[in-house]
C-alpha cells in the first residue's frame, strides 16, 4: 500500500520580486495540500485535497466578470481500475468563496462613443459597487484508457 502527501505553493511570495505596482496588485498566493492513498494497489486509489488562495484581484477592481477572489476549497475523488487498461475516475470539489463588499469600485460600464457631429459622449456609470457572494461546486467523471496495457508483450521461447 502506498501513500502520498504534498504541499505546493507555486505563487508564494513571488510578488516580492515584481517591481511594477500594477502587476504586483494582481498577484496571489496559493497553498494546496493534497494526498492520495492506494487502498487496493493497482485497483483503487482515493484522493483528498484542500486549496487556499488569496485574491488575485484588488477590491476596487472586483466585478461580476472577475469572480476570482479569496477562496478555500475541499476536494475528494478516486480512481478504480475496471479492467486491463480501463479506469474510471470521479471527483468533487466545493469552493468557499469569500464575500466581497465593494464601495469604491473603478469598474465602469462600457460606453459607445458618440458618432454624430456635435454630440458628447455620455459619462460612464460605476457598475462594480455592491455585495458579491459566490460559491462553486465542481464534479467530474472520466474514463481513462491506458494504452500501454494493450501492447503486445514479448515472450521468450526456451531453447
Amino acid at each position: 500500500m502506498g501513500a502520498f502527501f504534498s504541499i505546493t505553493s507555486p505563487g508564494a511570495r513571488a510578488y516580492t520580486r515584481v517591481t511594477n505596482p500594477l502587476l504586483r496588485a494582481w498577484m496571489m498566493d496559493s497553498v494546496k495540500p493534497q494526498s492520495h492513498y492506494d487502498v487496493l494497489p493497482g485497483r483503487l486509489t482515493v484522493r483528498a485535497g484542500y486549496l487556499h488562495e488569496t485574491s488575485a484581484i484588488p477590491l476596487k477592481s472586483v466585478s461580476v466578470d472577475f469572480g476570482n477572489w479569496q477562496r478555500d476549497a475541499v476536494s475528494v475523488g478516486g480512481t478504480v481500475r475496471l479492467w486491463k487498461g480501463l479506469t474510471l475516475s470521479a471527483a468533487y470539489a466545493h469552493h468557499f468563496i469569500a464575500d466581497q463588499n465593494v464601495t469604491n469600485s473603478q469598474v465602469v460600464q462600457v460606453v459607445t462613443p458618440c458618432l454624430t457631429p456635435g454630440c458628447t459622449d455620455p459619462a460612464p456609470t460605476v457598475v462594480g459597487n455592491g455585495l458579491y457572494k459566490a460559491s462553486l461546486d465542481v464534479a467530474s467523471l472520466s474514463v481513462g484508457v491506458i494504452l500501454d496495457d494493450f501492447k503486445a508483450r514479448p515472450y521468450v521461447t526456451s531453447p
